[in-house]
């Protein structure tokens, strides 16, 4: 096994509902607030195939409920689930018994109830993002026909709740690394960042991020000028490092630097800014022990210094001043889907166990809504 089964964190998508709790107790003890409702979607497997589920807590995270989107009589896959308006979509594929059909799942009250329609699209590759920019839905993903000429990194859009899809750009740029700020959409690829004002009919792109050895990266983060993606170096000794870049100028510029021990074959996650502190996520594996590892990694000074992370720390979400953050953490030989909380910048946290352990679980990505 060279890596970590990419399929164990396939998708989560956490949606933070901004009505927080009364502020004070009786006794005017203050209290902590915290969102209405944090859902997460993801699939779990019941032994055979995986179920698209969704997982809801009402209590900043300690406790959760869950919720079948799917039976199990058949395996399945999503892409991810976001909102717009008061409407969340999710985005999946279930196997009929011939072949995967694309299916997007629509539901008017924050997933106690859904709808389904199929998706008339192409092949996609299950390495995709699904986002919207607060109006319509897209998709950032690679064609899985051989030999197509579009084969590679492509953007979709779908005016139409996700019943059809027009191919936008066939620039080989999103893949995994797509975010919006505001209607603002940032993509990479080409070793490039490219923005879209107008809902990714045209675009510009920033200077050349150096030592970037494949388009395909894992994350970006966009603060005003400041741009941060994390991606693949394959001139790593080892064959594949993780590789930061940072840019304060829009991209003008980009400073760089590896992350990953030299030894390791190490994958990248996500990218993330919490009060001018960076967190990065990434997996790799041991070729002298023969084992799996999860790495995430945070620097306070903008890059300049790194500390390492033994947890999988793969998706983040903050709510005030409250920081999120979604992963796995290795016991024993297993992995454990974990939910940790801090409310001073990551310097302590507050650990939650969402899963009981007893299934394999797959969680990836977080949105927040306010």
């Amino acid at each position: 096994m060279k890596k970590i089964n990419k399929l164990f964190f396939l998708v989560i998508i956490i949606v933070l509902i901004s009505c927080p709790t009364d502020d004070q107790k009786s006794n005017n003890e203050i209290i902590e607030k915290y969102p209405s409702a944090i859902i997460i979607a993801g699939v779990e497997s019941n032994g055979i195939n995986n179920i698209i589920k969704i997982w809801k807590s009402v209590n900043g995270g300690i406790t959760w409920t869950t919720e079948e989107i799917t039976d199990g009589t058949y395996n399945t896959g999503i892409y991810g689930l976001v909102k717009v308006n008061s409407i969340l979509y999710l985005l999946g594929s279930e196997y009929n018994g011939v072949e995967y059909v694309r299916k997007i799942w629509k539901s008017i009250d924050f997933g106690i109830n859904w709808t389904v329609n199929l998706v008339n699209s192409d092949k996609w590759w299950s390495n995709s993002v699904f986002f919207t920019d607060g109006k319509d839905l897209y998709l950032s993903a690679r064609l899985s026909e051989s030999g197509d000429t579009r084969n590679g990194d492509n953007i979709w859009k779908s005016l139409d709740e996700g019943e059809n899809w027009s191919l936008i750009t066939n620039e080989r740029i999103g893949g995994g690394a797509v975010v919006t700020n505001g209607s603002t959409i940032y993509a990479v690829g080409n070793k490039k960042v490219y923005k879209s004002i107008d809902g990714a009919n045209t675009w510009s792109s920033s200077a050349t991020l150096t030592n970037m050895t494949q388009t395909f990266p894992g994350g970006i983060f966009v603060d005003g000028s400041n741009i941060y993606v994390v991606g693949s170096d394959y001139s790593a000794p080892s064959g594949c490092g993780v590789r930061v870049w940072i840019s304060t100028d829009n991209g003008e510029n980009w400073d760089t630097k590896i992350l990953s021990n030299e030894n390791l074959y190490a994958f990248p996650g996500d990218v993330f800014l919490h009060n001018s502190i960076i967190f990065i996520s990434g997996d790799a594996y041991d070729e002298v022990e023969e084992k799996s590892l999860a790495f995430g990694w945070e620097s306070r000074n903008n890059g300049i210094t790194w500390i390492e992370n033994e947890n999988y720390l793969r998706s983040y979400a903050k709510y005030g001043s409250l920081l999120y953050v979604l992963g796995v953490e290795l016991i024993g030989e297993k992995w454990n889907t974990k939910f940790w909380k801090s409310s001073n910048n990551g310097e302590t946290w507050i650990k939650y166990v969402i899963s009981d352990g007893l299934n394999e679980v797959s969680f990836i990505n977080i949105i927040i809504i306010e």
